[in-house]
């Protein structure tokens, strides 16, 4: 297992393989709604294994916020662990530059997931992308 942490667009093909597969042909959100021109202003994670990329993730300042998102790990890859270790480097990266807390937009499905990594829900259900998300966030400390 290999893992690339960058800001900008220096590996984004990558993150964008694993997102296209896993928001775009699985979970059929629009190519317009996933590629949202943010990548450029982010810091991304992706996760290798045997040279495939096979999780990604993002960590994204808007408006003095920090936000993860696009956190996407390919089918036969789940339950091994790589969405804690995108999830894990994506903090530590905001704990290096100073956040103190992070945000995150969580598909429903995804909750107990994030809420193990320390994240509390807030607010109400609602649709993005024609899927139900919950905003969570998460004190770094």
């Amino acid at each position: 297992m290999d893992i690339c942490i960058f800001k900008g667009l220096k590996h984004i093909e990558d993150a964008h393989k694993v997102r296209t597969l896993v928001f775009i042909k699985e979970q059929k959100v629009s190519k317009e709604v996933e590629m949202d021109g943010l990548d450029k202003d982010s810091y991304h994670v992706i996760v290798y294994e045997n040279n495939l990329p096979i999780a990604t993730g993002r960590l994204l300042k808007k408006d003095n916020i920090y936000s993860i998102g696009r956190v996407a790990v390919i089918k036969d890859y789940r339950h091994k662990n790589y969405g804690k270790i995108v999830m894990d480097e994506l903090i530590k990266k905001a704990k290096d530059l100073g956040v103190k807390e992070v945000f995150i937009h969580s598909q429903l499905h995804a909750k107990k997931f994030y809420e193990k990594l320390g994240f509390k829900p807030f607010g109400k259900v609602y649709k993005e992308a024609n899927i139900k998300h919950i905003s969570m966030k998460k004190k770094i400390k």
